[in-house]
């Protein structure tokens, strides 16, 4: 017997979005939850809903969408347009508008539809293999036909050359193309989060290998060619991107209402780094669509010439330590410096109150985030400096004539380590503030990317900014699990691995206790240190009709935007 999933909705859909914990959304704080009820069958679980998004603005109904005009982004510039040779979200935005992903999440239900590319999917009794028969008559934007060794070779491609996390694929998965429309992935092991990871843009766009064996590695990055609704044009770097309409486009995903060619002729991207020129950008309406900063949030949302979607974002801030250097490998320390840090003056500091200060190390918006455990996590670890003091000196650091923490004659000092950019010296030097209020002594390092990079890679710092923007829960193995190589903070817990393991590689009930496990581990063992969990601004200038911004708060949807002549 098999589980067969056709487009949108149905038992069997929602039997397969219970059983795999779709992922929660980004969206505001105050909405109540929402979710479809799972039928009896169903493992239920014991997460905590979602919330839903409120309905994207669009045109009105006697306000017919226009064709024509070109839609302006301001976005940083990303190091490669290759969704498998970068760990961009802007880049991955910006793939989803020229490529199509297998399976789509509709932007405010979250329900996993059908299509693009795929017209159905069947997943086996044991939960191990995926069949997928695929839409017919799709091409690449060479006029390559698409069809299911296409697919096959796209992600093979990612799991094996590309930066497509070896997670988020089924390990040692069998990918292959069964005929010319059927489309496999055969896993030894039964893999929860399968469509959480095939439905993200960021990574799973199908790529045309084809392509990339014509230009090389380096210039697929510039000049990638898709099969999505727009073609990539060009890339001027250090300056901006075009994309233009592919008018053969007719095979959309459910949720647009528009599941053809865009309204829009094209795409303008003007790559902006600081701040403070894309808020001068924004003012000047030289730009349509931003995410912008949240020290801005306040002032633009209430001008009328714009309209905000305001996401809870799956963007993690935090602290994270080097479990290798002393005596930051003694669970006390780090105990310490989880209640040694105001998160509520960073929040407010750094996003000027746009989000919340973060306790567990899955944020709102994700799948497994309990509010509960989320309350009890802010009392066990508020702010609470005397509380710091007592666990450090716990372990041996005690206070000296100079109020500086000391142990067997030797200083209490971390080096920290920060590339240069605005926000992270203005968080570096918040956080070197509040620790040497306690005695802490703290070497903030300014580095350039490359020996940043350097430096995190071979362990040589004691302290660093970290964090997460993602759709997925899984997103703890991808960075903390000891077996990989994303694995900075250096962390060797065994234990923590056979629960992450765990969390991976279990469906219903038995992943959702599994997943409380990990959270309880990770702070209970103070492995990272959360900080905030900022808000997402998306802003749209109102000449811009039928913009959705995902409930994911990290895509930008565009096929029923149009602009107003």
């Amino acid at each position: 017997m098999s589980l067969r999933i056709v487009g949108a909705g149905g038992a069997a859909l929602v039997f397969l979005v219970a059983a795999l914990m779709v992922l929660a959304a980004c969206t505001g704080a105050e909405e109540e939850a929402e979710q479809p009820a799972a039928p009896t069958s169903a493992p239920v679980t014991t997460q905590a809903q979602p919330t839903t998004a409120p309905a994207p603005e669009t045109a009105p109904a006697d306000d017919a969408p226009q064709t024509g005009g070109t839609l302006r982004l301001g976005i940083p510039e990303p190091n490669s347009f290759d969704p498998q040779a970068t760990w961009s979200v802007v880049a991955g935005n910006i793939a989803g508008m020229y490529g199509d992903v297998l399976v789509s999440r509709h932007p405010e239900t979250y329900e996993f539809l059908a299509g693009g590319l795929a017209n159905s999917w069947d997943v086996s009794e044991d939960m191990l293999t995926w069949t997928f028969n695929l839409k017919q008559g799709i091409t690449f934007h060479d006029d390559t036909p698409f069809d299911a060794e296409a697919m096959a070779a796209s992600y093979r491609h990612g799991a094996d050359v590309g930066w497509v996390p070896k997670i988020y694929l089924p390990p040692e998965a069998d990918i292959f193309a069964q005929d010319a429309t059927t489309f496999v992935i055969k896993s030894p092991k039964i893999y929860g989060p399968m469509l959480d990871h095939i439905s993200w843009p960021a990574w799973f766009i199908v790529t045309a290998e084809h392509h990339r064996a014509l230009v090389g590695e380096e210039d697929y990055g510039t000049q990638p060619i898709g099969t999505g609704a727009f073609r990539f044009d060009e890339w001027v770097r250090g300056d901006n991107a075009s994309l233009s309409r592919n008018a053969d486009y007719d095979w959309g995903p459910a949720f647009y209402k528009n599941r053809s060619a865009p309204y829009v002729d094209g795409i303008y991207i003007k790559f902006i780094e600081e701040e403070a020129v894309l808020n001068a950008a924004v003012q000047a309406e030289e730009i349509d669509v931003v995410y912008v900063p949240n020290q801005f949030a306040a002032d633009l949302r209430d001008d009328d010439r714009f309209e905000f979607h305001t996401r809870r974002s799956g963007r993690l801030s935090a602290l994270s330590m080097n479990h290798e250097a002393e005596p930051l490998d003694d669970v006390k320390v780090r105990q310490a410096l989880m209640v040694a840090v105001d998160r509520d003056r960073i929040i407010q500091v750094m996003e000027q109150g746009e989000g919340f200060p973060q306790y567990g190390q899955v944020v709102r918006a994700l799948p497994f985030y309990d509010q509960t455990f989320e309350d009890e996590s802010a009392v066990m670890n508020a702010y609470d400096p005397d509380r710091a003091l007592d666990l450090l000196g716990q372990a041996g650091w005690i206070k000296d004539s100079d109020g500086k923490l000391s142990k067997n004659g030797g200083l209490l000092e971390f080096t920290f380590i920060q590339t240069g950019s605005e926000r992270n010296v203005r968080m570096g030097s918040l956080l070197q503030a509040q620790l040497e209020e306690l005695g802490i002594a703290v070497k903030l390092e300014t580095l350039e990317s490359a020996t940043h990079n350097a430096r995190r890679k071979e362990g040589e710092f004691d302290l660093r900014h970290s964090g997460y923007a993602t759709l997925t829960a899984d997103i703890l193995s991808f960075f903390w699990h000891p077996t990989q190589s994303s694995n900075l903070d250096r962390i060797t817990d065994q234990t923590f691995a056979e629960l992450l393991d765990a969390a991976r590689h279990n469906l219903g009930d038995a992943r959702a206790a599994a997943n409380h496990e990990v959270q309880k581990y990770f702070r209970d063992q103070a492995m990272v240190i959360p900080l905030i969990n900022p808000n997402s601004n998306t802003l749209v200038n109102s000449r811009v009709q039928g913009f959705i911004a995902h409930r994911n708060s990290m895509d930008w949807k565009i096929n029923d935007a149009w602009i107003k002549q």
